[in-house]
């Protein structure tokens, strides 16, 4: 099982959009402005980071540590706020991984943490414990008790009342994923409603994966519209065969 945080877009240029996604570059510049009104306060957080590597030769994390970035070069000028972003995801999902580490200390679970990926942590879990253990990542994962998520300077932002503290802060909105498979390579979506009407989470794993096979089919113009109708249609009347053979 895989759990990660939410990723973001920032801080690309519009040539390098271009470049990458093959578009035009003016496509890649309305995209990018689009960001920046989407997100008014991004920018500004972009040239602070650039300022800050420019002036001071390093930034700052949430986490109080810095990154030295040397001479203000066009180089350290990009790792700036890519620095910034990935070390504070990395502070977020190293204060889950002691979270989780304790919490499967104190409850005595079965399943064992297995490694970091970037934002994401894995997780050999014991099949009776996928709902547990599903539920007690996302929860971690959307909670964290981090001063600089936890209570957050409101100003004028119009923040919805679920998030905000009512004291002129509020906390960040995090949301923790959470993805299942049968190996470390192939991770699918965890749907607890749809894991229940199958025999074992093997069986539910291979079927996920044989509609993935079907997207990807029709994405690459493999199979038409209708063609990967009728695989998915005749994928699910299997549904009842797969939840009593098990295979």
């Amino acid at each position: 099982m895989v759990t990660r945080s939410i990723l973001s877009l920032y801080g690309q240029s519009a040539m390098g959009m271009a470049g990458k996604e093959k578009i035009p570059l003016k496509d890649a510049e309305e995209m990018l402005d689009n960001l920046m009104k989407a997100y008014p306060l991004l920018e500004k957080a972009i040239n602070k980071a650039h300022n800050d590597a420019r002036y001071k030769g390093h930034v700052e994390l949430i986490s109080g540590l810095w990154r030295r970035l040397g001479h203000a070069d066009s180089r350290a000028l990009r790792q700036s706020f890519n620095a910034v972003v990935q070390g504070s995801g990395a502070y977020c999902t190293n204060t889950a991984v002691i979270m989780l580490w304790e919490a499967f200390q104190k409850y005595q679970f079965k399943s064992k943490l297995v490694a970091t990926v970037h934002d994401s942590v894995v997780i050999d879990v014991y099949p009776a414990e996928i709902f547990k253990i599903a539920t007690l990542c996302e929860y971690i994962f959307s909670h964290l008790p981090l001063p600089e998520i936890v209570s957050v300077h409101k100003g004028n932002l119009d923040v919805p009342e679920e998030w905000d503290n009512g004291d002129g802060t509020f906390r960040f909105p995090l949301h923790g994923e959470v993805e299942i498979g049968a190996n470390y390579h192939d991770d699918v979506e965890y749907d607890p409603e749809l894991i229940s009407k199958f025999s074992n989470l093997q069986v539910y794993c291979q079927y996920q994966y044989a509609k993935l096979e079907i997207s990807e089919a029709k994405g690459a113009g493999i199979l038409t519209e209708e063609q990967a109708k009728a695989k998915e249609k005749a994928l699910d009347s299997k549904l009842g065969l797969l939840e009593k053979v098990g295979a």
